[in-house]
């Protein structure tokens, strides 16, 4: 399995097609009711799925709030016992730190998500603390991976899981397996035993694409001064910088700035949008749906940290992309060893930017576009899971836009 690039869109396998489009997920109208410690928000997205318990997308939903007197943004905690949802959208959780939200279907099918008004309570252990306080809401869209046997390794890549007695083969895991052999630049070390909780690939929500541009600056701007300084280095500047490379430019397609003229000691800076450099910033064009990129180790952590997630594991990644399928020698995330590469870029920096060129496994590998595009660039309504890139579960972003070490994509709950 290549894992050496990143970012897709896909379709769904199994006789459904499923076009998703960087969905449009929108949380609006945010409002608290002290008197009963509810929060209430509308919420919407465009091609929500759901085949059944075990092939359906869900958004992962999590709220911050601050006091008046501080710059601290807090999370906050739900009783998962009061939650209220209009009859468009179900909604449950196990975890106090968010709900899970996904289309209520009679039947298997897409559609779109109208807005809709939910109300969850807060938990009694944070009232007091919640008087004169502002509240974000925020949501990620994931898939669901159910349980079920798969092939670990591809029996072809330099770094691989293989079968002791055939190295040249992948192994067939099962959930009650612990013990497995790997391949590293060659070199075989000899057997591997996990852990028994380890991440085995069985049952798990993953994010549905990269984090995108816009992703990133809600966390930032949740973050104190100091918390930012610690991530992304010291701000001293009187004129516009763009966060991620501190360079006064944008550099590969990454518009995250920040106006030096706004940078007060010891107060949060607002980062924002500005990919076309023209100082307005927030633009239709700035980029907000493109793969955030420069995401080092240490800032991917914070984020997941910050959104109630986890990294990814190797055998969750493999098991995202290759699903229940065989294994295909040297196999990009959508099932096949080949690829082609993006050529121009139309609507650039737009929510619906794409590049004009169509093929199997359209991918922003050996391209000339210097960057990321948007999450969801190759998918179309006409498009199946290889022409838009998808995984056998309908997961973007994992194999066709960014290198693996400088993407977002790997989150699960």
């Amino acid at each position: 399995m290549k894992t050496v690039f990143a970012l897709l869109l896909c379709v769904l396998c199994f006789g459904f097609s499923v076009a998703t489009q960087a969905n449009n997920l929108q949380i609006t109208d945010v409002s608290f009711d002290k008197t009963t410690s509810e929060l209430t928000f509308t919420i919407s997205w465009d091609n929500a799925w759901f085949l059944n318990e075990n092939y359906r997308d869900v958004v992962w939903v999590f709220a911050k709030y601050k006091n008046s007197n501080s710059n601290n943004w807090k999370p906050v905690k739900f009783k998962s016992s009061n939650i209220q949802t209009p009859s468009s959208i179900v909604a449950a959780t196990d975890r106090d730190e968010g709900i899970y939200v996904r289309g209520s279907f009679d039947t298997p099918g897409q559609k779109n998500i109208i807005p809709s008004f939910l109300t969850i309570e807060i938990a009694d252990e944070q009232a007091e603390d919640l008087v004169n306080a502002s509240f974000k809401v925020f949501g990620i869209e994931m898939v669901y991976v159910p349980f079920g046997e798969y092939y670990l390794g591809d029996g072809g890549s330099n770094s691989m899981f293989f079968d002791p007695s055939a190295p040249s083969d992948p192994v067939l895991v099962n959930q009650d397996q612990t013990a497995f052999f790997a391949r590293v630049d060659g070199i075989n070390p000899g057997g591997i035993t996990i852990p028994e909780f380890y991440p085995k690939g069985f049952g798990f929500l993953m994010m549905k694409y990269d984090v995108t541009q816009s992703q990133m600056i809600g966390f930032l701007n949740c973050l104190t001064r100091s918390q930012q300084e610690s991530l992304l280095g010291d701000f001293q500047t009187d004129s516009k910088v763009y966060a991620m490379t501190t360079s006064e430019e944008p550099l590969f397609r990454n518009g995250i700035a920040y106006a030096g003229s706004e940078v007060k000691p010891g107060i949060p800076l607002e980062f924002k949008l500005d990919l076309n450099n023209n100082d307005v910033f927030n633009e239709a064009e700035d980029g907000a749906s493109i793969a955030c990129n420069f995401v080092y180790g240490g800032l991917a952590l914070s984020y997941l940290d910050w959104a109630h997630c986890r990294p990814l594991s190797v055998m969750e990644y493999e098991k995202a992309c290759r699903g229940f399928d065989d294994p295909v020698r040297d196999e990009y995330a959508w099932g096949t060893n080949s690829f082609t590469p993006t050529d121009n870029i139309i609507n650039a920096g737009k929510d619906n930017e794409a590049v004009d060129n169509f093929g199997l496994g359209l991918a922003n590998i050996e391209s000339e576009l210097n960057g990321p595009l948007r999450v969801g660039f190759s998918a179309t309504k006409a498009t199946n899971r290889g022409t838009s890139g998808g995984s056998f579960f309908g997961i973007m972003n994992l194999s066709d836009n960014l290198a693996e070490l400088n993407h977002l994509s790997s989150g699960s709950c």
